[in-house]
């Protein structure tokens, strides 16, 4: 992975976000090939409920995204997750919120593994 190219793409996607909100969560890490990445997490201090959910990853690649949600009713919480492998060149990779269910979340999680090149990826939510 070349660093400048990386870091270039980080910055342009950041200012693309930044001109594209606002957002409930932008989630981003890095992801090493062949090894598990990071679960990185947004927690809502009231639940909400998703709309537009994108993600993107740098270069050619591919990677399978791990994207989970919790939402509590009372004192029982409901997980779900949802699993795709997203092809980096592809471009930004628009997800169903249904994935994430219908009720309001109080939080949503990524993570990715099985890249199969180093990588770099964002994903934002959108409101309802």
């Amino acid at each position: 992975m070349d660093r400048a190219q990386l870091a270039q793409w980080r910055s342009d996607r950041q200012a693309e976000i930044d001109a594209g909100g606002p957002f409930l969560a932008v989630l981003s890490s890095e992801s090493t090939a062949g090894r598990e990445g990071d679960r990185v997490v947004a927690a809502f201090e009231q639940p909400e409920l998703p709309g537009a959910i994108a993600f993107e990853c740098f270069g050619d690649g591919t990677v399978e995204l791990q994207l989970d949600s919790d939402s509590t009713t009372g004192t029982v919480i409901t997980g779900t997750t949802t699993v795709r492998t997203v092809d980096c060149g592809e471009g930004p990779f628009a997800i169903d919120s249904d994935f994430l269910g219908t009720e309001p979340i109080d939080l949503v999680g990524a993570a990715t593994t099985a890249a199969d090149r180093d990588t770099a990826w964002f994903l934002t939510v959108s409101g309802a």
